[in-house]
């Protein structure tokens, strides 16, 4: 079936409506069910077509990794998502939960958001509210170092994936964290590391045709990515994230320190330090 719009796509019965599960097995088969049901509609999300099996092998390993947090019988009266996209990654954490918010930008992110929407945040509401029917979520949009509605002591569980490296106001946004959060309240981030930094500058003179460089720069001309920049024979990759501009800061733009200081600052408490990929490191803090 050729679905052309998000509006378009009909969320199978067996996925319908909020989820629990009696065993370790009923959630991996949950978890398959939903890579089949959304990786031949990638292209209304993302452009990478492993986007879903790859966002939902990261989180089975992290389940595995942290059984005492995430195992399957474990709940959280309150969980809170930061920067929550599509609502994909919503839907695999609030069934963990008895209620769940999802917060992203109040703003239309450019190279993320596909489509005539005017934020991540109204995918989400029609992905997980309408069409898979969750009624334990909610989403919002806010700023990450301003949670608007979000209570003091109110939140049990807080996650974020690839998220902290985007807020320019680091300290400020997990100084709000620290608020919203319940006292033994737990958190966990995904975040890229210097490796994710090494290698995209690797890759980058690995591909310097001309071909290449000029399929960037179209790309960029279209709005659909960042173009590298070639100079004196080095081809500079595009910094992530957009509000710095010196690739010489993209080492410690994903340095620990960079997330765990602001962390300490604030009264975290830092429990454990774990690997899902080869560039990204999960910071898990408790309040």
């Amino acid at each position: 079936m050729n679905v052309k719009s998000i509006e378009d796509i009909t969320v199978p019965t067996q996925l319908v409506g909020s989820k629990s599960f009696a065993s370790e097995d009923e959630v991996l088969q949950w978890e398959n069910e939903l890579i089949a049901f959304f990786s031949p509609h990638y292209e209304l999300f993302t452009p990478y077509p492993e986007y879903f099996r790859l966002r939902c092998y990261e989180f089975r390993i992290l389940r595995q990794l942290l059984p005492e947090i995430l195992g399957f019988s474990h709940t959280f009266e309150r969980g809170l998502e930061i920067g929550c996209g599509y609502g994909f990654k919503t839907l695999l954490l609030s069934r963990m939960c008895g209620s769940f918010l999802g917060i992203d930008i109040p703003e239309k992110y450019k190279g993320y958001v596909r489509g005539d929407y005017s934020s991540s945040v109204e995918i989400a509401k029609i992905i997980v509210n309408d069409k898979f029917q969750f009624d334990n979520v909610a989403f919002e949009c806010a700023w990450p170092d301003n949670l608007l509605n979000v209570d003091s002591d109110s939140i049990s569980f807080l996650f974020s994936e690839y998220c902290l490296e985007h807020i320019p106001q680091l300290a400020k946004a997990i100084r709000e964290m620290y608020r919203v959060l319940r006292k033994d309240g737990v958190m966990i981030h995904v975040v890229p590391n210097t490796k994710d930094a090494v290698i995209q500058f690797v890759k980058a003179q690995l591909n310097t045709s001309a071909g290449g460089l000029i399929k960037e720069l179209v790309k960029k001309a279209l709005g659909r990515g960042n173009a590298n920049i070639k100079l004196n024979g080095i081809v500079i990759p595009p910094c992530h994230p957009e509000f710095i501009s010196d690739y010489s800061e993209q080492i410690d733009m994903y340095s620990l320190e960079n997330y765990l200081f602001p962390m300490l600052d604030a009264g975290f408490r830092i429990e454990r330090i774990v690997s899902t990929r080869e560039e990204n490191d999960v910071i898990v803090a408790r309040k």
